[in-house]
């Protein structure tokens, strides 16, 4: 009993009793922050790997992808990840930041390596290394090596390879260190004199035999097609078995990024999946069966939908699945370069040539940039530039030098009258338009206010589709009035007006209700449309003023 109670108020009893329960002891948050700050400092040391753009590199990136971390690339084409992945891979081989490399790919080893050869070629070119060209184009090959999967279990395989070239170094290192302690504990113990008592050890340095050299550990690790892997992996494995060996790689990969010798900077490419959504309406749709996006995943050129408006969205394939296994997570998408290019798009006319640029974007950034120091790091999350593929490269889509091309602001109620001539006075017309919609703020604002800041940015629906249709309208031609001619009331200011011709309604560009009666015999010519007219006074003003561009 004595024994008992002595053991209950011994101070070591919560000690034991946490052990028990816990198979680590707890470490002290301010432990591991330190070791964080160091492996940083210690990669940090090694140097960023750069893409080869200006403009992702410093714009995006902030100096240039750190090593020691898992980058995810989802691209809108598959094959735009792929090549700046091993861009990234050439240009670093070739400007000495890294050693080797490791490509690993589902693809066939002859298509990957025509790539990775091309790749390195553009790099030697750019940087006028033409003397030596072939040479140090095998020496970088050389310095690469190639891994072909077809599943997640081939992936493992291949990066297991790592973990074993890891414990054999490790092994022979810890044989080394035990066969030198025991030389030098044979030669204090001996009682020889001190000149015969140190002779092995000078005469065993030559005679050492040469250590087994074993395989470096790749620097930057590339993973092509990982969504096809993902695929695979979800068609032949049920849902709850393929996340959990989702999230045994991911365990792997941050071990492998963190814990390897060489901190290698690891690429995982993805492709991305685009979705149309039809107009949103509150009415029809509960907050419930609304898809939304994580803003992780979401562009920002592909904003939350507004209510009326079709939306496009671009997301990366798998989502959440695959950026849980990410430090930064790169999205590439295809976007119109011009106004002009993005109108022809919509209209989607056969025959026209569409130029497109990639929008290079970080949609998720959980490392910032490393300063040296503890405490907030600067973050790179939605920070973006345009680039374009040119010769095998990519490079910045818009030279600096461009100049700018004006683009009329057509939200405003001064647009210019050669966009359109439904009226004297566009604003006016436009105002009109929007009180004729059942707007509920005429009555207590003015139309005009109505369409400057701060109520443009809560007009009702019917008005937002009516302002957005009447803007993108691109002379004027057509009146969007006629969406909402029908059953509506009609006001006037005063009944002078209203028989003048002056009503805010009109149908068929004439007032509905204005003018008196007038006599006929029924033999006048039908009027013509007002639309016509306009139309020819628009085809006259473009003739004239391409006759004054000729003389």
């Amino acid at each position: 009993m004595q024994s008992t109670t002595d053991s209950i108020n011994s101070p070591q009893s919560p000690l034991s009793q946490a052990s028990s329960h816990f198979q680590l002891e707890p470490i002290p948050a301010s432990i591991l922050a330190d070791k964080e700050a160091q492996r940083r400092d210690t990669v940090t040391s090694l140097g960023l790997c750069k893409t080869g753009c200006a403009v992702i590199d410093e714009d995006v990136l902030l100096g240039g992808l750190e090593r020691g971390s898992v980058v995810g690339i989802s691209a809108e084409d598959e094959e735009l990840g792929v090549q700046l992945g091993l861009q990234t891979l050439a240009h670093s081989l070739c400007e000495g930041t890294i050693k080797n490399g490791l490509l690993i790919t589902p693809k066939p080893a002859s298509v990957m390596l025509a790539r990775l050869r091309d790749a390195i070629r553009t790099e030697l070119e750019v940087k006028g290394c033409i003397k030596d060209d072939i040479i140090i184009l095998r020496q970088c090959l050389e310095k690469v090596m190639l891994s072909c999967v077809f599943d997640l279990d081939g992936l493992w395989e291949a990066l297991a390879d790592l973990d074993r070239h890891e414990l054999i170094e490790k092994e022979e290192n810890a044989r080394q260190e035990q066969e030198t302690i025991e030389q030098l504990d044979e030669i204090q113990d001996s009682q020889d004199d001190e000149n015969e008592a140190f002779s092995p050890v000078r005469k065993a340095s030559p005679e050492e035999p040469p250590t087994k050299t074993t395989p470096q550990h790749p620097e930057v690790i590339v993973i092509t097609h990982f969504s096809s892997l993902l695929t695979s992996l979800f068609f032949h494995r049920e849902k709850t078995a393929a996340h959990a060996a989702i999230q045994l790689l991911n365990s792997h990969l941050r071990d492998l990024s963190r814990n390897l010798s060489s901190s290698p900077l690891i690429f995982l490419l993805n492709s991305t999946s685009s979705a149309s959504s039809g107009p949103t309406h509150t009415a029809t749709t509960s907050p419930a069966k609304q898809n939304t996006v994580d803003p992780t995943l979401r562009s920002i050129f592909n904003p939350p939908p507004l209510l009326g408006y079709s939306t496009r969205r671009t997301k990366p394939n798998f989502g959440l699945i695959f950026s849980q296994l990410l430090d930064l997570h790169l999205l590439c998408t295809r976007i119109p370069k011009t106004r002009l290019d993005a109108e022809e798009a919509v209209q989607q006319r056969l025959g026209d040539e569409i130029k497109t640029v990639w929008v290079v974007e970080v949609l998720l950034d959980e490392i910032g940039v490393w300063e040296g120091k503890m405490g907030v790091r600067p973050g790179r999350e939605q920070r973006w530039t345009l680039v374009d593929v040119e010769k095998g490269r990519i490079r910045r889509a818009i030279d600096e030098k461009e100049p700018e091309v004006k683009i009329p602001n057509t939200n405003d109620i001064y647009i210019a009258r050669q966009f359109i001539l439904t009226l004297d006075a566009p604003g006016e017309a436009l105002a009109q338009c929007l009180q004729e919609s059942d707007c509920v703020m005429v009555e207590r604002n003015s139309a005009a206010d109505c369409l400057r800041e701060p109520l443009v940015n809560t007009l009702p629906l019917k008005c937002r589709q009516l302002k957005k249709g009447f803007g993108e309208c691109k002379r004027g031609m057509v009146d969007m009035r006629k969406r909402f001619r029908g059953n509506m009331p009609v006001a006037y200011r005063t009944m002078e007006q209203a028989e003048e011709g002056q009503g805010y309604q009109l149908y068929a560009g004439r007032p509905a209700f204005a003018g008196g009666v007038k006599k006929t015999d029924g033999n006048e010519p039908i009027p013509r449309d007002w639309r016509e007219v306009e139309n020819e006074k628009w085809k006259a003003e473009q003739a004239a003023m391409e006759q004054q561009q000729k003389k």
